[in-house]
């Protein structure tokens, strides 16, 4: 893996951060990403989107995938929903290749894909069912997990009558009632406002402290993929291997006030130094409001 010559050497993690670190690589592998390559054919010829890609995922991480619009997270992450094929490599999930779309693996997306005509429970309901519950079981799960996310008095809302973070809490229930051993979530937060988001990366940690899952996490949000990761895996701009992986100096559990920790500005700035490497220095400056300016403002105001 490659390092930028502006890069600092990753941020030393506090003594009871690195050793809940050293228990995280203790753990079993769950995920294993071998030479993973993806090669798109159309009429104007090939499309390399992903090249020699290793990673290896431990039981109950949560890693968040960051890289530059165009070098191929979402890929990635089809690919190991089984949504798309690779074209070269293999996805190994508790050491069997992935071929297809599986229970064992729960999916979020970015856009809303709750079905209208179903309410909230009939929306976990039905995955439930789809993977094989019987009714009963499936309405007796469906509570559980619609509880969970904490939206039990909404259950017999349909979407149209919940706002953006509420149908994303439905996503994630629905995901994990059917107990996958890793959920899947491309950059699911996205499309809310900033307000929400910061709800739902709350909500989404508090969620996996109490499941017994493990996370892979697509952001372009370096503020966010700090907050919420034990690593932060950095794709290359161009096809090619894994350009950085950094594990997260922060204690857990996490709050707002870690935002403006000093350790957490400098991971930032460390993980903006794979970012934008081989930028122009002449560029103008454009501000950039993330997680940590926005937690600023209201603490200032």
């Amino acid at each position: 893996m490659s390092r930028p010559p502006d890069a600092s050497p990753d941020p030393p993690p506090s003594r009871e951060v690195g050793e809940r670190l050293a228990r995280n690589r203790a753990r079993p592998v769950v995920l294993s990403i071998r030479s993973l390559e993806k090669r798109y054919e159309g009429s104007d010829g090939s499309f390399l989107a992903l090249r020699g890609l290793h990673l290896d995922v431990r039981h109950r991480e949560f890693i968040c995938v960051i890289g530059r619009s165009g070098c191929g997270k979402s890929t990635l992450i089809r690919i190991i929903a089984g949504l798309e094929e690779p074209t070269g490599g293999e996805i190994l999930l508790d050491g069997k290749a992935v071929h297809g779309p599986g229970p064992e693996r729960g999916m979020v997306f970015q856009a809303y894909t709750l079905f209208p005509w179903l309410t909230v429970r009939g929306n976990v309901v039905f995955g439930l069912k789809m993977a094989g519950a019987e009714r009963e079981r499936a309405e007796y799960e469906a509570m559980r997990w619609i509880d969970l996310v904490g939206l039990g008095g909404f259950a017999n809302h349909y979407p149209d009558q919940l706002s953006g973070g509420m149908k994303q809490r439905v996503a994630i229930a629905r995901a994990l009632a059917s107990r996958p051993r890793i959920l899947l979530m491309d950059e699911p937060f996205g499309a809310l406002d900033s307000q929400t988001r910061t709800r739902m990366q709350g909500y989404l940690l508090k969620i996996c402290r109490r499941v017994d899952v493990t996370v892979v996490f697509i952001t372009h949000d370096l503020d966010e993929a700090i907050f919420l990761a034990d690593r932060v895996v950095v794709l290359p701009p161009r096809p090619g291997p894994v350009q950085h992986v950094m594990d997260v100096p922060l204690p857990r559990p996490r709050r707002r006030e870690h935002l403006l920790d000093p350790t957490f500005i400098r991971a930032r700035r460390h993980l903006d130094a794979f970012i934008h490497e081989d930028e122009p220095d002449d560029e103008p400056e454009v501000p950039v409001h993330g997680l940590a300016d926005e937690v600023r403002d209201v603490l200032e105001f």
